[in-house]
């Protein structure tokens, strides 16, 4: 059997908006460094868009320094470089200039804002009024920009039952959708695009962290756990898979164009990856009609705390 390699690497600073290929990036207890530390939220309620309702999420571009991506002293808390800065990019020829959200708190606090990502609600720091009326006039509806606040009122923890044996306890999932990190596999991937009769499927549609390939198809199904690196005698970096991924209708969306022409994903899944075919429905009853693909987890060795980080890099 071939080697498993890391095939890329993501993060998607912006809930529900376009992500970033990577060739390294900090990982830590709560994922990697910026995956999922904004939402777009409705000016309403506070409530998180996704593709699933706003679509055109999909074609606003991030982008972030690469000493950014590797933590430490860039960005959070007092101690980040003040220039840092996400810019964020909206659609083709849309005409607006670059979004500038710097990565530096300010020490005075920021407004604290209401949200709720699906079962979650807390308190976001809210980016003011220019990103506001920027997204809004992306996405053509009242919305605010908002930054996950750790502490802020509420952490969103990772559900203990789902943590990986051996992960640092008190993971905070974010705006993510409750784990720290999403593992998918290129053999996977290229397997549902044969069943669809198209000659590939932008992996992109499934919004993973970390896409391995030399896998066989759907063979990340038997997997407790990855080491990453640690050639030489290294220990490398653990991450443990601890659920399978049930998809929602986002991979419908085609990151290129924001326009939904993947109708045909679900159904397909749901012919061979429901929790009835997998027979995975004895472990949850929701899982029944379930699809599945990929694997949510979180990395167990990078240190005992929240702040001990590895790097997790692209294998050519």
């Amino acid at each position: 059997m071939s080697p498993l390699t890391i095939a890329s690497v993501h993060v998607h600073p912006v809930k529900s908006c376009g992500g970033i290929a990577v060739d390294v990036a900090a990982l830590t207890r709560d994922g990697l460094a910026w995956d999922r530390q904004w939402a777009v939220v409705r000016a309403d309620t506070g409530r998180a868009l996704t593709q699933r309702d706003t679509p055109v999420l999909a074609l606003i571009s991030a982008a972030l320094p690469a000493e950014a991506l590797l933590g430490g002293a860039w960005g959070d808390e007092g101690g980040g470089a003040p220039a840092a800065a996400l810019t964020l990019t909206g659609p083709p020829g849309d005409g607006h200039p670059p979004l500038i959200i710097p990565l530096h708190r300010p020490a005075a606090p920021r407004t604290r804002t209401p949200v709720s990502v699906w079962e979650y609600a807390g308190d976001a720091d809210d980016e003011g009024e220019e990103a506001a009326a920027w997204v809004s006039a992306v996405v053509g509806r009242a919305v605010r920009l908002v930054r996950y606040a750790p502490g802020g009122g509420r952490p969103r923890l990772v559900a203990p039952a789902w943590t990986p044996a051996g992960a640092p306890p008190g993971a905070e999932a974010a705006f993510k959708d409750g784990y720290p990190l999403l593992v998918t596999s290129a053999a996977s991937a290229a397997d549902l695009a044969a069943r669809l009769g198209r000659a590939g499927l932008d992996g992109r549609r499934f919004r993973a962290n970390i896409v391995i390939a030399g896998a066989a198809p759907w063979e990340e199904d038997g997997w407790a756990e990855l080491s990453i690196g640690g050639e030489g005698g290294g220990e490398g970096i653990r991450v443990g898979l601890a659920k399978p991924c049930d998809r929602c209708t986002i991979p419908a969306v085609n990151p290129e164009t924001g326009v939904v022409d993947g109708k045909d994903i679900t159904p397909a899944l749901r012919a061979f990856r429901t929790g009835s075919a997998l027979g995975w429905a004895g472990v949850q009853a929701p899982w029944r009609n379930a699809v599945f693909f990929g694997w949510n987890g979180a990395a167990i060795g990078c240190g005992g705390g929240g702040d001990g980080r590895a790097v997790v890099g692209l294998v050519r």
